[in-house]
């Protein structure tokens, strides 16, 4: 996570803690892991246009018959992330 308030309050880190446990259960919360990242936004707009650059990749070796929101593709869900949450 890339920001001042999640790096310098600890109380806000309590609390996103807090959230997540209650909107996706204590078991589930437990596999994500939230960390300051510097430069999280340059980060995180490298990985979309690397995305971008794949989706369209897809597209052209399929015809341009692949799904536009990538239905036919494995869900992410299926595989644990190591990438940092970005929040600016």
């Amino acid at each position: 996570m890339d920001g001042g308030l999640y790096e310098h309050y600890t109380k806000y880190r309590e609390c996103l803690e807090k959230t997540l446990n209650e909107l996706l259960g204590t078991e589930t919360a437990a596999t994500i892991v939230v960390e300051h990242a510097n430069d999280g936004s340059g980060i995180g707009a490298a990985l979309l246009a690397a995305s971008n650059s794949h989706y369209r990749g897809d597209e052209a070796s399929s015809g341009g018959k692949s799904s536009p929101i990538g239905l036919d593709k494995p869900s992410p869900i299926d595989k644990p992330s190591t990438m940092p949450v970005t929040f600016t």
